[in-house]
């Protein structure tokens, strides 16, 4: 598959999201920012480019950013944590809960409380389809795709994942 074809694939799924969800907030990942980072190495400004948002045409109540907070709740990709715990490790650091994706592997939630409050730590896993070329990086890695998707509840007290049946 052409990137054209993986954009254009794109554009039909975010079309399809954007009547389901009109409006939603999307963190930056690691992935998304690569094109970025190869443009400016070759001395490209990015205004020369569309945004994410121009490119794939989401609907307007879409708003991109790097990190979000909603309710006590910090939400962002998770560059920079790894492991089973990856997710615990920024909540312990940051002593507040938080919910991130960079961890394909592995999907789940940790509770922590030190005696003051309780927080949690939320993995979201991922929704990839690991048999397409652009995954094709990880085809060798010992730990496969865990798939699923992360609720968190009104008020961001608990959270919970669910995996998806595969």
């Amino acid at each position: 598959m052409s990137m054209k074809e993986e954009i254009e694939m794109g554009r039909v799924n975010v079309k399809s999201l954007g009547s389901l969800f009109p409006r939603m907030d999307i963190c930056y990942g690691n992935h998304d920012l690569r094109a970025y980072k190869a443009v400016k190495e070759k001395g490209i400004i990015a205004e020369m480019l569309y945004s994410l948002s121009e490119l794939y045409r989401c609907p307007p109540g879409w708003r991109f950013d790097y990190e979000f907070r909603h309710e006590g709740v910090s939400y962002f990709h998770g560059d920079g944590y790894s492991g089973q715990k990856g997710a615990l490790e920024a909540a312990m650091k940051r002593r507040g809960s938080v919910v991130i994706g960079h961890l394909h592997s592995f999907g789940g939630i940790h509770y922590h409380n030190n005696g003051q409050n309780q927080i949690f730590g939320l993995n979201v896993g991922c929704l990839i389809d690991a048999s397409l070329p652009a995954f094709n990086y990880a085809a060798t890695a010992k730990d496969k795709p865990t798939l699923g998707c992360g609720v968190v509840i009104e008020g961001g007290q608990s959270a919970y994942f669910v995996p998806m049946e595969v």
